[in-house]
């Protein structure tokens, strides 16, 4: 059956953007030239429907994205540990976005200033007010910021777990 239909999956943006909000990485995944899979965790941050992700144009990953391939994106939170008598059953409670698409480069100076800005306030809420604003020339040509361009989230599905260890699995 369809991922979208399983118990533990939530496709509405109130949950996306809360997952978004409250992960510091995530993980950039996709399969390279030759076939092997790489991933590469970086920070992210959200503005309205668009994700940013963080990273320098001279990383594998940035690469791919700018030859066209298609990267899978996955933040997850981390509620609580579930711990159960048998080590077998212990879980955690979490949710977990995955975003599936093609990426591009932020060209434009300003979504780029604003997208930095939000990638410092998602790790150190109101250090973007004390921090130099202005880009200088290496920072602006070193630096790519990504998203998705397809409609922004509208391919992002979240997982979650939530609730006690099963009560049969003691």
């Amino acid at each position: 059956r369809a991922l979208a239909e399983y118990e533990r999956c939530f496709a509405d943006p109130a949950t996306i953007h809360a997952v978004l909000d409250e992960a510091l990485t995530c993980t950039v995944s996709w399969v390279d030239a030759d076939g092997k899979p790489r991933a590469l965790p970086t920070i992210q941050a959200r503005i309205d429907d668009t994700l940013y992700l963080h990273g320098s144009r001279g990383a594998r990953a940035w690469k791919a994205a700018a030859a066209g391939t298609e990267l899978c994106v996955v933040a997850t939170v981390v509620d609580e540990l579930v711990l159960a008598r048998s080590s077998f059953h212990h879980s955690m409670n979490y949710r977990s976005l995955v975003l599936l698409g093609r990426l591009e480069l932020v060209a434009d100076i300003e979504e780029r200033r604003a997208a930095l800005d939000a990638f410092v306030e998602q790790m150190i809420p109101g250090r973007a007010a004390e921090a130099r604003k202005a880009f200088d020339a290496l920072e602006a040509k070193g630096d790519g910021w990504l998203l998705p361009p397809e409609a922004r989230l509208n391919r992002a599905l979240c997982l979650a777990r939530a609730g006690e260890r099963d009560a049969a699995r003691k």
